[in-house]
């Protein structure tokens, strides 16, 4: 049983250190979080009530930088004021040796080490998704924030400004939790290169917000095994868009559409999970959306090839290939053979026996009510003598779509020959004319110089399947299709494959870094409370900052170590853990030399 004086020290010295503890946590943790919350508060992006919520939001994460220091203060003090004032003295003359003295900041330090820790795995995280999603995932903020500045929008290669933004209610049954309408709107699509692909200009654009969890609106519904916040998709519909790529002039056909996704960092961040979440991201990489939208890239990269190599092979079997048009018409291409080998324009189509290139498009079925139905062409056939299937300028479609360009075009329609002449006094309709006159004489074949097909999908598509593989699964699919034996080595989705492994690579240092990191901030924060009691009882004579200066450059020291560590760790792998415990091995030794010559005296 302990002595009574020892018990009664011990209570006291505790009480002290934690009266200072909590006093020095507050001033620390307010100054903290008015620097995070200011500048917000400064760019217009918060107002006064949301900067004080924020401020809230932000003091408990801010503790995991004030408790390490402001517990090594208060033990500084009360040690320095009790060595000061000779009580330290009066204690070893009584028979209480130096370690007992130091028992209340060793037990205050073991205290605050799993507080802190328990806080960065499970309290920490999700204050921080609440703060990120405060201040960028409210995309109705972010949007009007952005607008009212005069600043431009930038998610998923697409580049978006406005003139102004207006608030309109959700139309029932849309599915979107918010909408409103864009004025004096220019969007450009980007290439991976920044290079522009497209940009369009529109007088009035309609927008609407799609919250999901788990991906984009053409995610699949794989569990993850990760509960991950909610992603906005970003739905906006230019009307009478006017547009270009470089000198060339896109038409755009009444409203186009362009989307986005604004993702929380939650999703793309592993310092918002907790430890258990970390691991489970280890084994499922694409939980993440900084795995997951290049799996997707190299999911649509691979599905584009294998649909290349499809269509080759029908082709050579049976001569024809078919497509639907975003009409829903079918189009039936006659070629012998598709040029593995892509020029500028495409993969070539190489004719068929009579040496022509041949599409046929079947039309749409027109209204009963028409002077002459059998006049009324059922499809329309297109022969030219060069051909080529190309990638869409434009990449919205969720699946792959090709490109069609015919060259010294020919055109025939034929009649449906099921059709029944009715007597009527409407106008024929006619949906489909495409640079060409619609005529039931073979011999009516007026010549076209080139004609365009656009977002032409193929009858089968792979990019389902291939979308719902694992990293894992997905770059051994495209490596092995880039190494076929029929073909040198494509290259192009070789490096793909390479970019989706450096990010799984990348993602799971970024763990390990994480995860150490915490366990590093935790021990650092034991040593740094005890090495400031010892500093205290050490220089009884010095000014007590004098004091505190000595305990708080060596944790300074081991703090700086521990980050420069993680990055370390994240950039080259295992290595860095020596840096990252490192500096707080090193100050556990200063601590422990710092205590031999106390306890020496």
């Amino acid at each position: 049983m302990l002595p009574r004086a020892t018990t009664t020290l011990w209570r006291f010295l505790f009480a002290e250190v934690l009266r200072l503890l909590a006093i020095t946590t507050a001033v620390v943790v307010v100054v903290a979080s008015f620097a995070v919350a200011v500048r917000f508060i400064a760019n217009g992006t918060l107002g006064p009530a949301d900067a004080i919520r924020l401020m809230a939001l932000a003091a408990i994460p801010m503790l995991q930088y004030a408790l390490p220091f402001a517990g090594g203060f208060a033990a500084t003090l009360v040690y320095h004021r009790m060595s000061q004032d000779n009580e330290l003295t009066a204690l070893y003359a009584g028979g209480i040796s130096h370690r007992a003295a130091l028992a209340p900041a060793i037990a205050l330090g073991l205290a605050l080490a799993l507080a802190l820790f328990l806080m960065a795995d499970r309290v920490m995280p999700g204050l921080l998704r609440s703060m990120q999603q405060m201040v960028a995932d409210d995309a109705t903020r972010l949007l009007q924030s952005a607008i009212s500045r005069g600043q431009s929008i930038e998610r998923d290669g697409k580049v978006v400004y406005a003139d102004a933004i207006e608030l309109l209610p959700v139309e029932p049954g849309s599915g979107a939790y918010r909408q409103f309408m864009l004025r004096g709107v220019v969007a450009v699509d980007l290439a991976p290169d920044r290079t522009v692909r497209r940009e369009l200009a529109a007088p009035l654009a309609r927008v609407w917000l799609f919250r999901q969890t788990g991906g984009n609106l053409d995610s699949d519904t794989r569990d993850w095994n990760i509960q991950r916040d909610s992603i906005t998709t970003v739905v906006m519909r230019l009307r009478d868009p006017a547009g270009g790529l470089g000198n060339r002039l896109l038409g755009e056909a009444d409203q186009t559409e362009v989307r986005f996704t604004l993702p929380t960092a939650f999703a793309d961040d592993p310092k918002y999970l907790s430890w258990a979440e970390l691991n489970a991201a280890k084994r499922t990489p694409e939980s993440l959306n900084i795995v997951d939208q290049p799996r997707r890239a190299l999911a649509r990269v691979l599905a584009f090839r294998l649909s290349i190599d499809a269509i080759d092979q029908t082709l050579r079997a049976t001569g024809q290939a078919t497509f639907t048009d975003p009409a829903g018409r079918t189009i039936t291409i006659s070629a012998a053979a598709l040029s593995k080998t892509a020029d500028a324009r495409g993969w070539a189509l190489t004719p068929d026996a009579t040496g022509v290139i041949s599409a046929r498009v079947q039309l749409q079925p027109l209204a009963p009510n028409t002077t002459n139905p059998a006049s009324q062409p059922a499809a329309r056939t297109y022969r030219a003598n060069r051909a080529w299937l190309a990638r869409p300028v434009t990449a919205d479609s969720p699946g792959v779509t090709f490109g069609l360009t015919l060259e010294a075009v020919t055109t025939q329609a034929q009649p449906d020959p099921d059709s029944t002449p009715t007597t009527t006094t409407d106008a024929p309709a006619n949906p489909t004319t495409t640079n060409a006159t619609n005529t039931t004489d073979p011999a009516n074949t007026p010549t076209l110089a080139e004609l365009d097909f656009a977002a032409l999908a193929p009858q089968q598509d792979p990019t389902a399947p291939l979308i719902k593989l694992t990293s894992a699964e997905l770059i051994a699919a495209a490596r092995a299709r880039a190494t076929t034996a029929t073909t040198a080595r494509d290259e192009a989705l070789w490096r793909w494959a390479n970019n989706l492994q450096s990010a799984v690579t990348d993602l799971r240092r970024e763990i390990q870094s994480k995860q150490h990191e915490r366990l590093a901030a935790s021990l650092a924060c034991l040593v740094m409370v005890v090495l400031g009691a010892v500093m205290g009882m050490k220089l009884a004579t010095a000014p007590p900052l004098v004091v505190y200066v000595w305990s708080f450059l060596p944790a300074i020291a081991a703090i700086v170590s521990i980050a420069g560590g993680q990055s370390l760790v994240h950039e080259h792998g295992t290595a860095g853990l020596i840096l990252l415990h490192g500096g707080v091995l090193a100050l556990a030794l200063w601590t422990y030399l710092e205590y031999r010559v106390v306890a020496r005296h």
